[in-house]
């Protein structure tokens, strides 16, 4: 259960800091710098960003 949660705090985070930066690379360094681990790879940025701002959140929707 820690792990899910850090896994959510490390995505709200680039998404957070990817919508006021709009630079992949500063979100890259800031999150090595906060977390002091390797950051996600610029496509899984993107890729959580758009989601959030198509579908208001982080996780994927699951099927019903």
């Amino acid at each position: 259960v820690i792990g899910m949660a850090a896994m959510g705090e490390d995505r709200t985070y680039c998404v957070l800091k990817f919508h006021t930066t709009q630079t992949v690379t500063v979100v890259q360094r800031h999150f090595r710098t906060q977390f002091h681990k390797d950051p996600p790879n610029k496509k899984t940025i993107r890729t959580w960003y758009a989601r959030f701002s198509t579908i208001g959140r982080l996780s994927p929707l699951k099927p019903t």
